[in-house]
């Protein structure tokens, strides 16, 4: 649930702009040459959500803990279960397409060990790594305006050859749902 959006708009609206962004990101990623993935949370609700969200290549559950503990979980899940590389995407960034896959893994197929999708708002809506790296998730201050700056920093420290995708807004609360609607090029309240 997407707590902000929930206080700016009601809860029940919330949740129905957030599953109308899961589907829309979930339909336009699907695509030939890699797995995806879906973690998720509540472990409770791994039937529901197969339904909801059908044919990943897995269903994991999303370990407890700060979003980088969770981020450090799927791509050691990942690259445990044998991946080459692993590319783990937000499901509140409506404008990701399967290019922006494709082309992250072109990156990390052709020499680069990290991929950043650096959003608005100072965080990213895609990391993508070709090697399990877990001190890339170290000293960021997670959920602020710092994550992609300081996960930058991180792979420069790590010495990981990185390189970026466009920037995208990720959706967060209804200031951000105005802005969508203007990178969209509609007009006031979400008309064309």
């Amino acid at each position: 649930m997407k707590t902000r959006l929930a206080r700016d708009i009601g809860e029940k609206q919330a949740a129905h702009i957030y599953q109308i962004m899961a589907e829309r990101i979930w339909a336009r990623t699907a695509g030939p040459g890699y797995e995806r993935w879906m973690v998720f949370e509540p472990a409770s609700e791994r039937e529901w959500i197969q339904s909801w969200m059908p044919n990943a290549a897995a269903y994991v559950p999303q370990v407890l803990g700060d979003l980088g503990t969770r981020l450090k979980a799927a791509f050691q899940q990942a690259f445990q279960a044998g991946a080459r590389a692993v590319a783990v995407i937000a499901t509140d960034t409506p404008q990701i397409e399967v290019d922006d896959i494709n082309r992250t893994f072109d990156l990390l197929n052709n020499g680069y060990q990290a991929v950043l999708g650096p959003s608005t708002d100072g965080g990213y809506w895609l990391l993508g790594m070709s090697g399990f790296q877990p001190g890339v998730f170290e000293e960021i201050a997670w959920s602020t305006s710092l994550v992609a700056e300081q996960t930058r920093a991180r792979l420069r420290q790590q010495g990981l050859k990185s390189a970026e995708l466009r920037t995208l807004r990720d959706i967060d609360g209804v200031d951000d749902l105005e802005g969508l609607w203007k990178d969209l090029g509609c007009g006031e309240g979400g008309k064309v």
